[in-house]
């Protein structure tokens, strides 16, 4: 009976050994080697008997997923069964089931299961006798945050810094933050969104003589923040802007003129500066873009008189560029007034002396005098604003004739479609005794 239960034992814990050994190392090398013996006592050679070989070059990229590389061992397996925890020790960890490659894969991609956290992950390589091999550790680190690379600040004049910097993968990033301080208003900070490579941000409006502090703020798409700081002191600007180019004035309509120019590439330019001889009301400003054509129409200005307009570029920091300066002058379609105190005299045989008052225009050039019936060609007489005027009608009158006289102020320049007033009087000779 004894011997019996000894039996029963043995067998017992030949079968649980069997069994262990498709999970204990320890159990596994035992049943190898026992099996090894056997098959030397059967002449099955001692290939069979080598230990189940490891992966090895193991590689990982951690962004969201953790995706896997390696290099199957050599000889039979079936396939690599993977673990993670967070300990070299724990082969379990959060993972409640294995995940298995099969043999020739040699990749795996494992959703991340903590982005913040390391995890180890445990490789082990099973045959198809269940034997399994050796454990391999690897440390998967936490995902680095991203960042931009290569920051820089560049001062544009005395008003404006240019931001420069290198995105990372877009696979990871979503956007950065620019904050800056002291804050010269508006918006602070300012989202900006970008794609891969060189990238560049002006911040203008700034006061030269100021030093300023750029904090960027890197996001990836999981919400990871990363700092880059960079500080720029903006010295006082005393460099002006170049003048403007191109510049040209043309007839803008009734009292007007029209100027089109070119503004310079200076980048703190702000705006353009107008002033007009004979003055014409305060100076103008327009708001000027670098490299931008400008225009502006001044209106209000007198017919037929000619203006003279200067323009300079005023930078953020009040510089002022040279001159550029061009003449214009509006068209003049406002008569001046008619004549006045008109009065008509014989004189000698047959002729006549007219007077009269000019009218106050202060664009009158000179007055018209015409006779009908017709006896000489229109006669000019040079005109001063508001004086008496004299003329001596050349003796051609017939005796006994009614001839109006009448008289028409002209204002320059003297073009005959535009209106005139006139004033007439008629005078009649003498008939011959």
């Amino acid at each position: 009976m004894r011997k019996t239960l000894i039996r029963v034992l043995l067998l017992l814990f030949l079968v649980a050994s069997l069994l262990t050994s498709c999970y204990n190392p320890f159990f596994d090398s035992i049943l190898g080697r026992r099996r090894g013996r056997n098959r030397e006592g059967a002449g099955e050679g001692m290939q069979s008997l080598a230990a189940v070989g490891v992966i090895t070059d193991i590689a990982a990229v951690r962004d969201s997923p953790v995706t896997f590389t390696w290099i199957d061992p050599e000889g039979d397996f079936e396939y690599i069964e993977i673990w993670y925890g967070y300990s070299a020790d724990d082969k379990t960890g959060t993972s409640l089931t294995p995940i298995w490659a099969s043999k020739g894969t040699q990749t795996c991609t494992i959703p991340d299961p903590l982005p913040g956290e390391e995890l180890y992950f445990h490789f082990i390589t099973v045959d198809a006798n269940g034997r399994r091999s050796a454990v391999v550790n690897y440390l998967v680190l936490p995902q680095v945050p991203v960042q931009v690379t290569n920051l820089t600040g560049k001062v544009n004049g005395g008003d404006s810094v240019t931001l420069s910097w290198t995105n990372p993968p877009a696979t990871t990033f979503d956007h950065i933050e620019i904050a800056i301080n002291p804050n010269p208003g508006g918006t602070n900070p300012r989202k900006v969104k970008k794609g891969e490579g060189e990238q560049s941000y002006t911040w203008a409006g700034l006061s030269s003589g100021t030093e300023y502090t750029f904090t960027v703020k890197t996001f990836d798409k999981d919400g990871n923040i990363t700092v880059t700081e960079v500080t720029v002191t903006l010295e006082e600007d005393e460099t002006p802007p170049l003048p403007v180019t191109n510049l040209a004035a043309v007839d803008g309509g009734f009292g007007s003129v029209e100027l089109n120019w070119k503004n310079p590439a200076d980048l703190d330019l702000q705006y353009v500066e107008i002033t007009c001889e004979p003055s014409s009301g305060k100076a103008r400003t327009v708001n000027a873009a670098p490299s931008a054509d400008g225009t502006y129409t001044w209106h209000g200005l007198a017919g037929g008189l000619t203006y003279t307009f200067t323009l300079k570029a005023v930078d953020h920091s009040g510089n002022r560029s040279a001159e550029a300066s061009a003449s214009g002058t509006p068209l003049d379609l406002t008569p001046p007034a008619a004549v006045t105190n008109l009065t008509a005299t014989l004189d000698g045989e047959i002729g006549a002396v007219l007077t009269w008052t000019n009218p106050a225009d202060a664009d009158l050039q000179y007055v018209e005098i015409d006779c009908e019936p017709f006896t000489l060609k229109q006669q000019t007489v040079n005109a001063a604003p508001s004086a008496a005027q004299t003329y001596s009608w050349p003796a051609s009158l017939t005796d006994g004739t009614v001839i109006p006289l009448p008289s028409t102020p002209v204002i320059p320049p003297a073009i005959w479609a535009r209106p005139r007033l006139s004033a007439s009087i008629v005078l009649t000779p003498r008939a011959a005794k």
